[in-house]
């Protein structure tokens, strides 16, 4: 096939006007002998070719289109140039130089972008060679001079030889002008298809009014839609104006309340682009459009996870252990070895007492946080007001007039300082102001300043149980638990003072790390009766677990992972509602949870919904093309969408009913089975379509042994799995989902001659080997 098309472009021939005659470095005129025109079949070359096409190289570099180039680096003048084709993609150039002394009196080169030569070939002709017709340069520029130019150019074919790999295996040239173009265009069209795929723009991005869709960077906050009857969107403020649009219960935009009870949309390119209000309350003050917290905010733009090493545990197929495994060789969720002042945490028992945890509820009533403190107007009017917008829930302009103030005033306050002060010095102005500062910003959703200003905090007061209590919450925020659980035990370990804000902190650190001890203790239990293939007490645990972690308010993501880790228990239980509402309650926490993506994939395919699930996989293909074995995934999901497809339109009794046939919801299995699941559940089919039972039949029970066959078997199960008897759509699905992971070869396979010289070289090795014995 790759010489049919040669000898079509060599048919094609279009003259090339020689150049002047130049110095070395530059291009002269091709001036070899024409009498000895290359022939290639019917067709006759006589004229240079306008560019080449070269693919087989394991060098990257070396493939791709060359145009034919009149100009060269005055870096080359060791060679004089007759011919020069330059690589359109890497820079790579191939050129005919003068070779004086060697029966061709010329040869060809390729020649890197570090203007290294790398490999020749015989000249004497004006197309290159292909394959073992190259050689090496650069492996042997250690030997004397000239014994490069000696080498043999053909070397005996070895597939186990990197050179042989390296060699150009495809060469084909272009000898007209509208080909060179439509090769120039159609590589054009590949690398930004390349592009657009890479950047995941050619597929579906997250729906309208999802937490995803509504997460932007911005200073408007974001509300959610609380009326079920949904809400109206109106050109104006009132509700006499003209209705453009409406919203649904549950969905999710930023806007700024402005007019009373109205808010303002931010999303113009949804609604046409012109202003669009809507009402929060109703006619009877009933809520219409709440406002979402701040820590719920924070989960939004979390997309870097650390989820620890038992979490993939999870994800894969399961074998119960025989043995309960032991809990202290499981991972640790905090990854920190315990201060002497928390050890004691270690040795509490599962529930906190009941006198200490009163005791505590009515201490943290009495205490007030810093920003309280300031409010209450301790450091005087002006500190108060700043406050009180900074904090207020007005527009956007109040909000940056207050934190403007609260700035200026620890400025103030930290220049009237000479250093760094602990909270147990005279003056704790500086912390609460600077506390202050970080608890507006992470209400305006500002989480990278915050985590900056509370950082900041923490440096110039390193032992105030607030100030290290903010960092801490700071982290949570941003996901960072490990660092945040850290910050917390440092907090406790500060102990408390006779300021309010430290007797708070301290509080308040002690009662959120109990939570975290709690809450960690029920997940290592929860994945300790998962491995022993317990789901039902497994699930039980994440739901306490869940429990626990909420007086962590700002752990976001640790209640994201608790829900997506509960979720693979009730999927193991085949709760697959349940499963999906846990995995839906842990996007609305983190939408751009990429495990809790996947596991909702799986559930929704398991669950019989391909359509579903092939979304589902296509947004994660969106956040990480490197999800392990996600083509797979898709390639399962597009086959499972195309047979139920095919069985919806195919004949009762029927070959193409048989072929239909999904054998996992046949037998009743998840798609991630493990061989005694697959075992059991055909003994129980084998028990409901046996002929003689009343439920079945002889074709019932061929069908069941049929998809046990075919799923038992791996070879079989992977063929099945990537659509064999469907036109083997793997290739199909991943040429559009991942295209750079396949060449441009528009000249059909360019290893076509190196397998014929491989196979040559195998048998004429054989029947020397078979000589010698004889």
């Amino acid at each position: 096939m790759a010489m049919l098309h040669f000898l079509l472009f060599c048919l094609a021939t279009a003259g090339i006007e020689a150049g002047p005659v130049v110095g070395p470095g530059s291009l002269t005129s091709y001036g070899g002998p024409q009498q000895r025109s290359q022939f290639g079949g019917l067709a006759v070359v006589q004229d240079p070719a306008l560019g080449f096409f070269v693919a087989g190289s394991s060098i990257d570099d070396i493939n791709g289109l060359y145009g034919r180039t009149h100009q060269v680096s005055t870096g080359l003048q060791r060679h004089n140039f007759m011919l020069a084709y330059k690589n359109e993609q890497s820079g790579m150039l191939l050129a005919l130089v003068e070779a004086p002394g060697t029966p061709e009196g010329s040869r060809w080169l390729l020649i890197d972008s570090d203007l290294q030569d790398r490999f020749a070939s015989k000249g004497g002709g004006i197309l290159p060679g292909s394959g073992p017709k190259w050689s090496h340069l650069h492996r042997h520029s250690a030997e004397p001079s000239g014994q490069t130019e000696n080498r043999p150019a053909e070397q005996e074919p070895d597939s186990k030889n990197a050179d042989w790999d390296e060699y150009p295996w495809q060469v084909v040239g272009i000898m007209g002008e509208q080909m060179l173009n439509n090769l120039r265009n159609h590589i054009l069209f590949r690398e930004a298809t390349i592009r657009k795929s890479l950047q995941g723009l050619g597929l579906p991005g997250p729906a309208p009014g999802s937490p995803e869709a509504a997460w932007q960077e911005g200073s408007n906050r974001l509300f959610r839609v609380s009326d079920p009857l949904g809400v109206a969107l109106y050109s104006l403020p009132r509700t006499n104006a003209t209705q453009i649009g409406r919203m649904s219960a549950g969905e999710y935009v930023r806007g700024s309340l402005v007019r009373n009870s109205w808010v303002q949309l931010e999303d113009r390119q949804r609604w046409g682009k012109q202003p669009c209000w809507a009402m929060a309350l109703g006619p009877n003050l009933e809520q219409r459009l709440e406002a979402v917290a701040e820590e719920e905010v924070a989960g939004f733009g979390l997309s870097l996870e650390h989820e620890g090493p038992s979490v993939e545990m999870l994800d894969r197929p399961l074998a119960p252990a025989l043995a309960a495994p032991d809990l202290a060789a499981l991972p640790s969720g905090t990854g920190q070895e315990d201060s002497q002042g928390v050890q004691a945490l270690r040795k509490e028992d599962r529930q906190q007492p009941q006198q200490q945890q009163q005791e505590q509820e009515q201490q943290q009533d009495v205490l007030q946080a810093p920003h309280e403190v300031v409010l209450s107007g301790a450091l005087g009017s002006r500190a108060a007001e700043a406050a009180r917008l900074a904090l207020s829930d007005g527009s956007v302009t109040q909000v940056e007039r207050g934190l403007a103030a609260l700035r200026a005033l620890l400025a103030e306050e930290l220049r009237r300082e000479t250093g760094p002060r602990s909270a147990s010095q005279n003056s704790h102005a500086a912390l609460r102001l600077h506390l202050t500062l970080v608890r507006a910003l992470l209400k305006s959703t500002r989480e990278k300043d915050a985590l900056q200003e509370a950082a900041a905090a923490a440096t110039f007061h390193p032992t105030a149980a607030a100030a290290l209590l903010w960092l801490a919450r700071c982290r949570l925020r941003h996901g960072s638990r490990e660092a945040a659980f850290a910050a917390l035990e440092a907090a406790v370990e500060a102990g408390t003072t006779d300021t309010a804000e430290s007797q708070w902190g301290y509080s308040d650190a002690l009662g959120q790390l109990f939570a975290a001890r709690k809450t960690e203790r029920l997940r290592r239990e929860a994945e300790a009766a998962y491995m022993e293939g317990d789901f039902g007490t497994a699930a039980s645990c994440y739901m306490e677990a869940i429990e626990a972690s909420g007086a962590m308010v700002e752990d976001t993501w640790g209640r994201a992972m608790l829900l997506a880790d509960r979720a693979v228990c009730l999927r193991r239980l085949r709760d697959l509602t349940g499963a999906l509402k846990d995995l839906d309650a842990s996007l609305s926490l983190v939408p751009r949870y990429k495990r809790a993506i996947f596991r909702r994939g799986l559930v929704l395919l398991q669950a019989s919904r391909p359509q579903d699930a092939i979304a589902a996989f296509e947004g994660l293909l969106r956040l990480d093309r490197k999800w392990p074995k996600l083509i797979d995934w898709l390639v399962r999901a597009h086959m499972f969408l195309r047979r139920a497809q095919r069985s919806a339109g195919a004949a009762v009794g029927t070959c193409e009913d048989e072929l239909a046939e999904n054998y996992y919801d046949l037998l009743g299995i998840a798609v991630d089975f493990t061989q005694e699941e697959l075992k059991h559940a055909f003994r129980k089919a084998s028990l409901k379509y046996h002929p003689d039972k009343p439920s079945g039949s002889q074709r019932a029970f061929q069908r069941a042994a049929n998809a046990f066959e075919t799923l038992l078997d791996p070879d079989k199960r992977q063929k099945y799995n990537e659509g064999a008897d469907l036109n083997n759509i793997f290739e199909e699905l991943e040429r559009r989902y991942f295209p750079e992971r396949y060449q441009f070869l528009p000249f059909g396979d360019p290893f076509e001659q190196k397998r014929v010289l491989q196979a040559m070289n195998r048998q004429q090795r054989h029947f020397t080997q078979q000589s010698w014995q004889e």
